[in-house]
This record gives C-alpha cells, sequence and structure tokens, in this order.
C-alpha cells in the first residue's frame, strides 16, 4: 500500500517526520496482518465459512465492520475506534463465501480497509493537531484504489493545496516513486464516457450524444509541473516529472501527442498499473527527500486534537 501523506491542507504526520513514518507503518501493517491471520485461524471453526459484509459509518464518515453473530471475537475484527455517538446503520449486500479461499480474500480485503481508514487517520491528524476530514473520502475510489494498489515505496499527495508565490495553489495527484514523480491529472467517467483532442485550450467530454467542452487537461499539468519543478531544484533534485492523464473507467481519443504525458485509459490501465505494483527498487534517499520539500511547502489547516494518539491499531 502507498504512503497516503497528504490529503488536501489536512495535517499530516508525515509533515514531523518524514523518515520515521514510513517504516513505522510498514511495521505496523506486518504486524497487524500476522495477528489477523493468527486470529483467523483460531476462530475459523467459528466463523463456518460466513462473513456478513454490512458496515456502519460514525459522525466522522468512517466506516466499520459489522461482523454479524460474532461478538465473542469482536475483539479482534477490523474496526475504528468510536466516540460514542449515536452512528448511523447503512445497508450493504452481504455475502456469504462459499470456500475458504473467499473467506480468506475477505479477510485480506478487511485488512486493506483497516489500514486504508488508518492512513486516513495519519494524513489528517498528529498528536497535538487534526484536520476535520470530508466524509467523501473515506469512500473515494480514486483515493482507494491509489493507496491499496500502489506498493510501499510510493508516496501519495491527494489533491494537496501548496503555497506558491503567497497564493494557494490546488494541484491533482501526485504519486512519487522512486525513480520519478508522476503528476495525475484524472478525467472521471464510466464506459460510455469518450474524452477528445480539440485544441490546445479545449478537450471534449462525450457521454453518448452528449457533448461538453472542458479544459484541455494539459493545462493543470503544466500548473502542476511549474509549481513542482521550483520546489525540487531548491534542494538539486533530479527526480524526474512525468505527465499521466488517467481515465481509469472510460475512454481517451484523437489526443494531442506529447512526449513527457502518457494517456492511460480503460485499454491502458491495467498495464500501467501492473507497472506501478511491480516497481520493485527500495524507498530511496533522494526520494524521501522530495517528498519531505514539497509536505514543507504544502498548507496545513488544522484544529486542536483530543484523541489523535493512533500510533497503533
Amino acid at each position: 500500500m502507498a504512503h497516503l501523506v497528504k490529503l488536501e491542507d489536512y495535517v499530516s504526520r508525515y509533515e514531523l517526520d518524514m523518515y520515521r513514518y514510513p517504516s513505522q507503518l510498514v511495521r505496523l501493517k506486518k504486524e497487524r496482518w500476522k495477528r489477523m491471520q493468527a486470529e483467523w485461524g483460531h476462530h475459523d471453526n467459528q466463523l463456518n465459512e460466513s462473513i456478513e459484509d454490512a458496515y456502519e459509518v460514525t459522525a466522522e464518515g468512517e466506516t466499520k465492520p459489522l461482523w454479524k453473530s460474532l461478538s465473542r471475537i469482536k475483539s479482534w475484527l477490523p474496526f475504528q475506534r468510536g466516540n460514542g455517538k449515536k452512528i448511523d446503520e447503512v445497508n450493504v449486500k452481504s455475502e456469504k463465501p462459499s470456500s475458504y479461499r473467499s473467506s480468506e480474500q475477505a479477510l485480506k480485503q478487511a485488512f486493506l480497509d483497516e489500514i486504508f481508514h488508518f492512513q486516513i487517520s495519519w494524513a489528517s491528524s498528529t498528536i497535538t493537531e487534526k484536520s476535520r476530514v470530508k466524509k467523501a473520502y473515506y469512500h473515494d475510489p480514486w483515493l482507494s484504489r491509489f493507496v491499496k494498489e500502489c506498493p510501499d515505496n510510493m508516496f501519495l499527495f491527494y489533491y494537496p493545496i501548496f503555497q506558491s508565490n503567497k497564493a494557494p495553489i490546488e494541484l491533482d495527484i501526485l504519486l512519487v516513486t522512486p525513480t520519478d514523480i508522476q503528476m495525475i491529472v484524472p478525467l472521471p467517467g464510466d464506459d460510455q464516457t469518450i474524452y477528445r483532442y480539440e485544441s490546445e485550450r479545449y478537450w471534449v467530454k462525450e457521454v453518448g450524444e452528449d457533448r461538453q467542452r472542458i479544459l484541455n487537461p494539459m493545462i493543470r499539468l503544466k500548473r502542476m509541473r511549474t509549481v513542482i519543478s521550483p520546489i525540487l531544484q531548491e534542494i538539486g533534485s533530479d527526480i524526474r516529472l512525468k505527465g499521466v492523464f488517467l481515465a481509469q473507467d472510460s475512454f481517451i481519443d484523437r489526443v494531442d501527442v506529447h512526449p513527457t504525458v502518457r494517456h492511460i485509459d480503460k485499454r491502458s490501465l491495467y498495464q500501467w498499473r501492473q507497472s506501478l505494483i511491480r516497481h520493485g527498487s527500495p524507498v530511496k534517499h533522494n526520494q524521501l527527500k522530495a517528498v519531505e520539500h514539497l509536505l514543507f511547502h504544502c498548507m496545513t489547516t488544522t484544529d486542536k486534537s483530543e484523541n489523535s494518539d493512533d500510533e497503533d491499531f
């Protein structure tokens, strides 16, 4: 799982110590997974290969898996700390796996869900400060996919707000890998959506018979490069910047060809994702240094924290 180091202008633990928290998170994940596997095996007979996929949503928008009729083993199941406030139930279709393999897969998914919510906590709080998290982020498919599918050697900035020339500038998505920084412009849509290049200023977004003119995403990409390049130059970093137009659920057609920009749509998504997953290089010092300096230039808005001591699961 990638490290979620910055979410909008929320306070992040990685801002406190960029060289401590990455290794700490990796260690906590390994320990948590071992405990879950051990407890899963211990209670396997009681589970009878039946898991109820229901969820609760807390006042903060966090999700809690409800494992129906398994009150005796609640202590080990994935959860987020409650705050005593009233919660609203959300009905989710339940599934009853018919094999141990499907049950094991459900355990893995529960583990990923728990770590994902834990990462949002780290990306929005410290021991003394806390930012208000939008509920939508707990269910954001783009954010969830990046965090869960990218490996531990990558660091994610999700719509960070940078302080540039005394003015705040919101960027799109930055994925810092050991070899480059991928500046990603997401293009939302579904399998009926087609993006077409029209001019240097505009693209056309087609959904069936509907045609909508949108700004050329190259404009957003150039803004990202304009903000990030000087920051990296301050520390003499030679890490490469790469641009990506990402239409993960739709299609890109008839685009202007640019040598430094990749156009990833539904047809090429799998190959691109595999290239990220298989990126085997270890975390590098210049990579951590670049992330640290980028965080230094990000804006942060916080409140005083009452209970932001989640250093462990």
